[in-house]
C-alpha cells in the first residue's frame, strides 16, 4: 500500500489486510478463520469488498464467493505499515520502536542478527557519532531480520 492508502485504512481494514498478506490471497471464510472471529463473517466479507472498491485488493469470482488478492506486494506495503505503527504507538520515534522490538525478541536474537544490527548502525552513523535521523534509514528490515533470528 502506498502511504496515502495506508493512512486511509482503519484498524479493522488493516487487520484484514494482514490476513490477506499472510495467506497470499483469501476468501472471506479464509480471512475469518485466520483472524479467528467466526461470528464476524459478514462484516469481514463487507470489509473485503470495500477494500476491493478502494483499490487495495483485487478479487476473482470463485463459485458463489470471491477470492481477494493484494494489489501491492507485502514488501512494498511494509514500510508505510511500519511508519503507521511507529507514529501510532511510539510517538513517531523509530528508535523506541526498534528497541521495543529488540527487547521483545531478546531471547530470539542470534549472533548473526546482532552483527547485522551493528553493521547497520555503523553504516548509518553520522560524522558526529549519532545515527542518521533520516526516516528512510529506519532499521525496519534489520530489526525484523534480527528478530526472526
Amino acid at each position: 500500500m502506498e502511504k496515502a492508502m495506508a493512512d486511509r485504512l482503519g484498524r479493522r481494514e488493516c487487520a484484514i489486510m494482514d490476513a490477506v498478506y499472510a495467506l497470499g490471497s483469501a476468501t472471506p471464510g479464509e480471512a475469518v478463520e485466520f483472524i479467528g472471529e467466526p461470528e464476524a463473517y459478514d462484516s469481514i466479507r463487507v470489509v473485503l469488498a470495500n477494500l476491493s472498491r478502494k483499490g487495495v485488493l483485487r478479487r476473482r469470482r470463485d463459485g458463489r464467493s470471491y477470492t481477494y488478492f493484494p494489489v501491492v506486494p507485502s514488501e512494498a506495503a511494509r514500510r508505510p505499515a511500519m511508519r503507521r505503527l511507529i507514529d501510532t504507538h511510539f510517538a513517531g520515534c523509530a528508535c523506541s520502536a526498534a528497541l521495543a522490538f529488540l527487547d521483545m525478541s531478546r531471547d530470539e536474537l542470534s549472533p548473526e542478527g546482532l552483527e547485522q544490527l551493528s553493521e547497520w548502525i555503523a553504516e548509518n552513523r553520522c560524522s558526529n557519532g549519532s545515527v542518521d535521523a533520516n526516516p528512510d534509514a529506519v532499521p525496519t528490515e534489520a530489526v525484523l531480520t534480527a528478530a526472526a533470528g
